[in-house]
């Protein structure tokens, strides 16, 4: 019987909606993951919490490079993407 692949922490998040952007990316590409909500340390957000939790994506450590290089690519089509808006208008 092989042992189980263990998911370990690769993004940290604040926000619902930068986690699901990401989430997303992975699922197109078809990297399995683990997401967790946490609690933040309220003693390092004390004057300035914007959220009272994080998001944590898990994944195999065997998919880091994989999904780093999915992220990569999403980010250079995104700047494209905002040059293109930008010298249209």
């Amino acid at each position: 019987m092989q042992p189980q692949k263990e998911y370990i922490p690769f993004r940290r998040f604040d926000f619902r909606q930068d986690v699901q952007q990401f989430v997303e990316i992975l699922e197109k590409n078809e990297i399995d993951y683990k997401l967790e909500e946490c609690p933040k340390d309220t003693n390092l957000y004390f004057f300035n919490r914007p959220q009272e939790k994080e998001f944590l994506v898990k994944l195999r450590q065997e998919d880091f490079k994989k999904a780093d290089e999915f992220v990569l690519k999403y980010a250079e089509i995104l700047a494209i993407c905002i040059i293109f808006q930008i010298v249209m208008f």
